[in-house]
């Protein structure tokens, strides 16, 4: 990928993006992409399995079919974190970001800096989340491998952790950005999983979200 890098707009900008969640590691940034290989990647404490919430209206019911996926760290996150309030990413300095350009996972390598700190990807990356298709398997191996359950199981218990966090008002560190996201994303989830959401806003002992 030819450099895309302007250092004086991210200075003055002071990673917006960053501060919004850590950027996706593309596929072909992973070198080897073996059970063993992923692991020892995830060790390094700079990335964490995420998923991308998949929902698909079937026979009139919505179901939900995570797809899993590599990204940066976000602050206070684990390895697995498959759905949870975005973070900074662990990977922001005052300095800007600790890995060198090179060594940068390819999400943020993809990303034209902009003045007024709406960065545009120069690729879809949904389009390259997908090349984790083949790895969905491996990954969720991964996932039962720390967590002892399933990626089912694991998603289920972060839609009550999510609900009851924003609900709440646990939100520090999570940018508005991020937060009127989520919020757009609770009615899916209400729909999809609503004994998980009902208990996240019982655990919080608190009203439903104003959505409007």
């Amino acid at each position: 990928m030819e450099k895309n890098e302007n250092l004086d707009i991210c200075k003055k900008c002071g990673g917006k993006c960053c501060k919004k969640s850590g950027c996706d590691l593309w596929i072909d940034d992973i070198n080897d992409k073996t059970q063993k290989g992923i692991l020892d990647l995830l060790a390094t404490g700079w990335y964490s399995i995420v998923a991308l919430m998949n929902f698909k209206r079937v026979n009139g019911k919505v179901c939900n079919m995570p797809f899993l996926y590599l990204r940066a760290r976000n602050q206070n996150r684990d390895i697995v974190d498959l759905l949870s309030m975005k973070t900074t990413c662990v990977n922001l300095t005052s300095a800007g970001c600790s890995f060198s350009y090179e060594d940068r996972p390819s999400g943020a390598k993809n990303l034209t800096p902009s003045e007024n700190g709406n960065c545009t990807p120069k690729e879809n990356p949904f389009d390259k989340i997908k090349l984790y298709g083949p790895y969905q398997n491996v990954l969720a191996k991964i996932v039962k491998r720390y967590t002892g359950k399933s990626v089912d199981k694991v998603v289920r218990e972060d839609v009550v952790n999510l609900i009851k966090n924003i609900a709440s008002g646990n939100i520090s560190g999570v940018s508005p950005i991020e937060l009127a996201d989520l919020k757009g994303m609770i009615p899916i989830l209400a729909e999809c999983y609503p004994e998980e959401v009902a208990l996240g806003y019982k655990l919080a002992k608190n009203a439903p979200i104003n959505l409007k």
